[in-house]
């Protein structure tokens, strides 16, 4: 082991102090939608399976990357897509 490691911290910017963060505004393209706004979990979740997959299952699998990858904190738009690959019917068209 060496006796020191060498760390280039050079391209970590650090958070702006609070007094000057409310002056920063964040732009966002138009496929980037808000975040969702939950409330906590309760302490027991009761509903249906609609879905059990066996072993192996990729995120691929669960979310296809490729040209939907646009959509990657649209929430909404990206829930269109999930599980798709899994469906046997489902046959590959065009991507919206």
């Amino acid at each position: 082991m060496p006796d020191h490691f060498e760390i280039d911290d050079s391209m970590i910017i650090p958070p702006l102090p609070p007094e000057k963060r409310a002056d920063i505004e964040i732009c966002r393209g138009p496929n980037i939608g808000e975040p969702p706004f939950n409330t906590p979990l309760p302490e027991e979740i009761r509903g249906v399976v609609t879905i059990k997959v066996g072993d192996l299952v990729t995120t691929d699998h669960i979310m296809p990357a490729g040209s939907r990858l646009k959509y990657r904190s649209n929430v909404p738009k990206y829930s269109e897509f999930v599980f798709e690959p899994l469906d046997p019917d489902s046959q590959p068209g065009p991507q919206p």
